[in-house]
């Protein structure tokens, strides 16, 4: 079980406060960012075995984990504009930036937008659907479009936080969770309501808005920009690891490395123990470039 940690609060530029939870008491700073929909407390059992090597910076994105959400959601400008500020704010050398999904894929645009920020990539399941010359699902048509229809219409309010963990277990979404895990969501994915009862945080439209606004092809232009060491950990029964995508990433990024974990999209939350291996692993493997790097080796 993932201890509480210290609270983070940041406020962003342009006047949103966004909250989330620093681990650890190692020397070497990551910043992590969540999947859509998630909070990083969830994340907490599956990083813990990386704590005591490094301090985590675990912030959630805008309306997620009890940060602000924001009026409207056109595209990923904002999160990115936000990790941007953060880590300028907090940090005064390149830092590694980690982070799962949606997050996964915001540290990898950060890193090629500002290359002078960041040290090194952890990426878990960054959204590579489809090769550079493949074609990239639509939102407005099939498997995608029925997502996002059915992120706008789930169900977001019980009556108290037990409610809802029953409720959440019987979801095909949660239903392989590791109790600690979906324990965790419940705790700081849920916010009290404004007339009682507890709501998701992240709102439905927000989330949907998250899937709708999906990064196509650009992403590859984005990978060939990255000069970080990065590791990117695939799930075995993942969805949106293209393996066309990833070949051509490992064939662009200088230095980089897959690693195959088992479990689905959400791995981290469904087998915390294995993730957590994997991600000391792949922390270990930038570590060491880093270090080797700046021995000239």
């Amino acid at each position: 079980m993932a201890p509480d940690g210290q609270s983070l609060v940041f406020a962003t530029p342009d006047g949103m406060t966004l909250r989330g939870v620093c681990w650890g008491v190692g020397p070497d700073p990551v910043v992590f960012t969540q999947g859509n929909g998630f909070a990083v407390q969830c994340y907490g059992p599956a990083l813990h075995s990386l704590w005591p090597r490094i301090r985590l910076h675990a912030l959630n994105s805008r309306g997620h984990g009890g940060s602000d959400a924001p009026a409207s959601y056109p595209n990923w400008d904002g999160p990115l504009s936000d990790l941007r500020a953060y880590v300028r704010a907090t940090f005064s050398a390149p830092v590694f930036l980690a982070g799962h999904s949606f997050g996964a894929s915001l540290s990898l645009r950060l890193a090629a937008e500002s290359p002078e920020l960041v040290a090194g990539l952890l990426l878990l399941e960054p959204l590579l659907v489809a090769g550079r010359n493949e074609t990239w699902p639509p939102s407005t048509e099939g498997y995608m479009a029925e997502l996002i229809a059915r992120t706008r219409e789930r169900r977001d309010g019980w009556a108290d936080r037990a409610e809802a963990l029953a409720w959440l277990r019987t979801r095909a979404a949660y239903r392989d969770w590791a109790p600690e895990a979906l324990r965790a969501f419940v705790a700081s994915g849920l916010v009290d309501g404004a007339g009682g009862g507890v709501r998701l945080a992240c709102p439905p439209w927000l989330e949907a808005e998250g899937y709708a606004t999906l990064p196509g092809p650009v992403m590859h232009d984005w990978v060939r920009k990255v000069r970080v060491p990065t590791v990117i950990l695939r799930a075995e029964g993942s969805p949106v690891v293209s393996p066309q995508a990833l070949e051509e990433v490992l064939a662009a990024i200088p230095v980089a490395v897959r690693m195959n974990v088992k479990g689905s999209h959400s791995f981290p939350m469904e087998h915390p123990r294995a993730a957590g291996e994997a991600l000391a692993l792949g922390m270990d493997i930038l570590l060491r470039a880093r270090d080797g790097a700046a021995a000239g080796l």
